[in-house]
C-alpha cells in the first residue's frame, strides 16, 4: 500500500513540475536573459557616448586646425601684399627716374650707354638684373624663392610641411596619427581595442567571456557583473588615457609647426629686406656713377612682427592686430572679452566700457589706468586707448578682469589666452 501511494505522488509531482511555467532551468533562463539585456543595453549607451565625445573631440580639432590653417594664411597674404605693394612703388619710381634721365640725357651720345646700362638694371625682365633679382625673391613661382618657402610653409598639401604634419595629425583617415589611434580605441570593431575588450566581456558568443560562462551557468551573476564592471572601467581608464596622449601628441606637432612656420617667415621677411637693399644699393650706386647722382627711396616698413593671439588653443583673425606700444602689447578688447563669453557696452558720451560676463562687472575709460572689477579698483599697466576705432587695452588686463591665464611665447610672438573653468 505504501509503495503504491509513494509511486503514485512520484508520478504527480513528476508530472506537476513539468508543467510548472516557474522550473529552475526557465528561473535560470529568465534571470540571464534581463542580465544579458541589462549589460547590453549599458555597452550600448557607453558606446554611444564615447563615440559622441570622439566626434566632438574631432570637430574641435579640427576647428583650431582651420583656424590655424586660415590665420597663417591671412598672415602670409598680408605680407605677401605689403612686398608686391612695394615693388610696385620701386619700380614706378625707377621708371619715373628713367624717364626723366632720358629726357635730360637722351640725345646725347654720350650718355647712350649709361642709360642703357640703367635701363637694363631696373629692367625685370632681364634677367638677373638687380630688380629681377627683388621681384624673384617675392615670386611664388620661383621655385625655392623666399617667399616660396613660406608658402610651402604652411600649405598642407605640400608633403612634409609643418601644415602638412600638423593635418595629418589631427585626420583620423592618417595611419597611426593621434587622432586615428583616438578613433581605433572607441571602435569595438578594432582588435583588441579598449571597446572591443568591453564589447567581448558582454558576449555570450566570446569564448569564455563573463557573459559566456554565466550563460552556462559556469559563474554567479555576482561574479559576471564584477568581471563586466572591472572590464568596463579599464575601458574608462585606457580611453580617457588615449585622448590625453592624442592631445598631447597634437599639441606638441602643432607647436612645432608654429615654430617652423614663424622661423620661416622671419627668414623669408629678412631676406626679401636684404635683396631689396642690395638691389636698390645696385642701382643707386650705378645711377651716381654714370649721372653724379645716386637714388634713395623710402624704406619698407613690414608688418614683420605681427603679434599672434590664441583664445583657448585656436589662433584668432581680428581686425585689428594687437600692436606694441611702449613696452606694452595692447589687444582688442571688444573682440577678444566676445570671444571669451562677455558682452562689452560702449558710452560715448563719458568714452567708457562696460563688459559683463556673469557675475562679473568690468569698467574702465579710455585715457585712464583706473578700472574696476565688480567695483574693485584695478590699476592697469599702462590706459587704453582708440586704435583705428578699437578699443586697445593692455594685455595682462585680459587675466586681471576676467581671471584668464595669459601668457607669451617669444619663439611664435603669440599671446595665449586660456580662461579658466
Amino acid at each position: 500500500m505504501f509503495r503504491k501511494i509513494g509511486v503514485s505522488f512520484l508520478s504527480m509531482g513528476i508530472m506537476y513540475a513539468s508543467v510548472l511555467p516557474w522550473s529552475a532551468d526557465t528561473v535560470y533562463a529568465s534571470s540571464y536573459e534581463d542580465f544579458y539585456k541589462q549589460e547590453k543595453s549599458a555597452y550600448d549607451s557607453f558606446l554611444k557616448m564615447k563615440q559622441a565625445e570622439y566626434a566632438q573631440y574631432l570637430a574641435d580639432m579640427k576647428t583650431a586646425y582651420d583656424g590655424n590653417l586660415r590665420y597663417m594664411q591671412v598672415e602670409y597674404n598680408l605680407l605677401a601684399k605689403q612686398f608686391k605693394q612695394d615693388y610696385t612703388y620701386v619700380t614706378s619710381v625707377l621708371n619715373s627716374d628713367y624717364a626723366a634721365l632720358e629726357k635730360k640725357y637722351g640725345n646725347n651720345r654720350k650718355y647712350r650707354d649709361a642709360l642703357r646700362a640703367y635701363r637694363s638694371a631696373i629692367n625685370p625682365d632681364n634677367a638677373d638684373s638687380p630688380i629681377d633679382r627683388y621681384e624673384d625673391g617675392m615670386d611664388p613661382n620661383t621655385d625655392r624663392s623666399p617667399i616660396d618657402q613660406w608658402e610651402e610653409a604652411i600649405d598642407p598639401n605640400t608633403d612634409q610641411s609643418p601644415m602638412d604634419r600638423y593635418e595629418e595629425a589631427v585626420d583620423p583617415g592618417t595611419d597611426q596619427s593621434p587622432m586615428d589611434l583616438y578613433e581605433e580605441a572607441v571602435d569595438p570593431g578594432t582588435d583588441q581595442s579598449p571597446m572591443d575588450h568591453y564589447e567581448e566581456t558582454v558576449d555570450p558568443g566570446t569564448d569564455q567571456s563573463p557573459m559566456d560562462l554565466y550563460e552556462e551557468g559556469r559563474i554567479s551573476e555576482d561574479k559576471a557583473t564584477d568581471l563586466v564592471t572591472q572590464q568596463k572601467t579599464a575601458a574608462i581608464q585606457r580611453l580617457e588615457q588615449v585622448q590625453s596622449e592624442s592631445t598631447k601628441r597634437i599639441e606638441e606637432i602643432q607647436r612645432s609647426m608654429e615654430v617652423a612656420v614663424e622661423t620661416t617667415k622671419q627668414n623669408t621677411i629678412q631676406t626679401l629686406l636684404n635683396q631689396r637693399k642690395l638691389s636698390l644699393d645696385t642701382i643707386s650706386a650705378l645711377r651716381k656713377k654714370h649721372f653724379g647722382k645716386g637714388i634713395s627711396l623710402k624704406p619698407l616698413s613690414v608688418s614683420r612682427y605681427l603679434i599672434k593671439v590664441k583664445i583657448n588653443h585656436a589662433l584668432q583673425i581680428f581686425n585689428q592686430p594687437p600692436v606694441m606700444t611702449n613696452g606694452n602689447t595692447y589687444v582688442p578688447m571688444r573682440d577678444i572679452f566676445q570671444k571669451l563669453g562677455a558682452t562689452v557696452t560702449w558710452n560715448a558720451q563719458d568714452r567708457s566700457i562696460t563688459a559683463q560676463r556673469g557675475d562679473t562687472t568690468i569698467f574702465l575709460k579710455i585715457g585712464s589706468r583706473q578700472a574696476t572689477r565688480n567695483g574693485t579698483p584695478i590699476t592697469l599697466d599702462a590706459a587704453p586707448q582708440v586704435i583705428n576705432k578699437t578699443t586697445m587695452v593692455p594685455l595682462r588686463f585680459i587675466g586681471e578682469a576676467l581671471g584668464a591665464q595669459v601668457s607669451w611665447r617669444q619663439d611664435t610672438r603669440t599671446v595665449e589666452i586660456v580662461l579658466k573653468k
